[in-house]
């Protein structure tokens, strides 16, 4: 039986439209005669000063255009108001965006309509594939920098943020001109306008290199090789020093408590793919980097038609999913009296779906079951240094609740920045394995490393040397402390 679906796919540049003919048939597969996706001003016409009211009027022209011509028995017994379409919102599109698309659609005759985010029918389906702590989902417009946080401990929350021009570095630009000023000279007839694209290239090969400078050969549109020489030293004069965007990235997955990018996966969609910037801030550590290619959204956009419609609304999170059968503990699975008690709670279908958020508390807990628990304290006092002299003090105290013999050679860490890897430098002590806890340990303060930290976080994690992962052995929180 034909069963036909059509996804929109919407930012406020560009959109593209798929169709699934059948909810058995595999992937939607866009719309014909057409090269997706497709700049808004071309969709809605030259004439379309304002793109989005353009939507409803062209769908209208694709439908009896393409619909009617593939499935003319379907038409027979149906109209254009039954046909589902799933609208796919990006993150530049706010509410007043959404409301005109979907009064449109409206409009033209379309009532079947359910709205989401890209990043929510993203997040399900890695959620349904995977088992991340949480994910991480960057977009791009080419300038702003759009993020999207899921966490398992909050499955009913998306968190989002746009970080207005942060999408490029802009210290490019000042570099390329840098490059410009040293080899124009040398040219005979060439102009900073054509060349800017080849210069620009140079200026991001350096940027993200990490070296402290360079000595390059640039060759221009006349065929010539022209030499260049860069230094780190050069940016601040250029005045092409920027805030740090890993920073703010970061200090925005603490806000939302997401601390561990060991157990998480981010996904770089749309014009982030490629952007040398923002993969060079935003994937470190994290247990998996992902592209959203086009096979990607090809499974992305099945497990869509999957799913049963009145769960595709942002009113609802289809996050809280059904999980395979093989990851659904048996003395989880919901009693008829839990699901009475659920009655009414959003994405939870009594006949074929658990309560995921108390399956994702089942499948944490029974992860860190073979963790050894480990208890984290600490205190900064002044003490004696000399006769009229005081110096502040860092004592840790490590405590084993059930243990006090350490299977795993071990490291201490005292930094002021969130832990990401072991680094050497913030190694305070280390212990074999076999050691008797539980231990005391003195730290002096001001660590030299970071004389000015105004609050210090303390780590207890396996030796970088043990072939266990820093987050597989311990069940430890780190212990943050204010320096007076």
């Amino acid at each position: 039986m034909t069963d036909p679906m059509i996804i929109i796919r919407l930012s406020g540049r560009e959109i593209s439209l798929y169709l699934s003919k059948d909810k058995g048939a595999g992937a939607p597969l866009p719309f014909p005669a057409a090269k997706w996706p497709m700049k808004l001003e071309s969709f809605g016409g030259e004439e379309a000063s304002a793109p989005l009211f353009k939507i409803g009027k062209k769908v209208d022209e694709l439908f009896h255009k393409v619909i009617e011509e593939e499935l003319p028995v379907w038409c027979d017994s149906h109209s254009k108001e039954e046909l589902p379409i799933i609208l796919l919102l990006e993150n530049d599109l706010d509410e007043t965006a959404k409301s005109t698309v979907v009064s449109e659609l409206h409009r033209w005759g379309f009532e079947n309509v359910h709205v989401s985010r890209s990043d929510t029918a993203l997040f399900d389906y890695l959620n349904q594939e995977y088992d991340y702590e949480g994910l991480v989902a960057a977009s791009s417009d080419g300038r702003n920098l759009f993020i999207s946080l899921y966490s398992a401990e909050k499955p009913e929350i998306i968190e989002r943020k746009i970080f207005p021009d942060a999408a490029n570095d802009n210290r490019v630009e000042a570099v390329a001109a840098k490059i410009w000023e040293q080899v124009s000279d040398c040219t005979l007839d060439l102009d900073l306008e054509t060349e800017i694209a080849t210069l620009r290239k140079e200026a991001e090969d350096f940027l993200s290199s990490g070296k402290s400078e360079k000595e390059g050969d640039v060759r221009l549109s006349d065929g010539d090789v022209y030499p260049y020489f860069l230094n780190r030293h050069m940016l601040k004069e250029l005045g092409g020093d920027q805030v740090s965007l890993d920073r703010l990235f970061t200090e925005f997955m603490l806000d939302y408590g997401m601390h561990d990018r060991s157990r998480m996966a981010i996904v770089l969609r749309t014009h982030a793919i490629g952007n040398f910037y923002i993969k060079e801030n935003l994937v470190k550590s994290f247990n998996k980097v992902y592209e959203e290619t086009d096979s990607m959204l090809n499974e992305v956009q099945k497990r869509l038609v999957a799913l049963n419609l009145n769960k595709i609304s942002e009113n609802v999170n289809p996050l809280l999913i059904k999980k395979k059968e093989k990851d659904i503990p048996k003395h989880e699975q919901v009693s008829d009296e839990q699901a009475e008690n659920h009655k009414g709670k959003p994405n939870i279908d009594n006949d074929s779906y658990t309560d995921s958020e108390e399956i994702r508390k089942a499948d944490k807990q029974s992860a860190d079951s073979h963790l050894i628990p480990v208890e984290l304290s600490a205190t900064i006092k002044k003490e004696k240094a000399g006769l009229f002299k005081k110096k502040s003090v860092l004592t840790i105290n490590v405590d084993f609740p059930e243990t006090n013999k350490l299977k795993w050679a071990s490291v201490l860490c005292v930094q002021e920045k969130p832990l990401k890897s072991v680094e050497s430098e913030n190694i305070v002590k280390e212990f074999d394995r076999g050691d008797k806890g539980p231990f005391t340990i003195k730290v002096d303060l001001p660590l030299s490393r970071c004389p000015d930290a105004r609050k210090l976080r303390i780590y207890f994690k396996p030796s970088p040397d043990e072939p266990v992962g820093i987050n597989n052995a311990y069940l430890c929180e780190p212990c943050v402390v204010n320096v007076e």
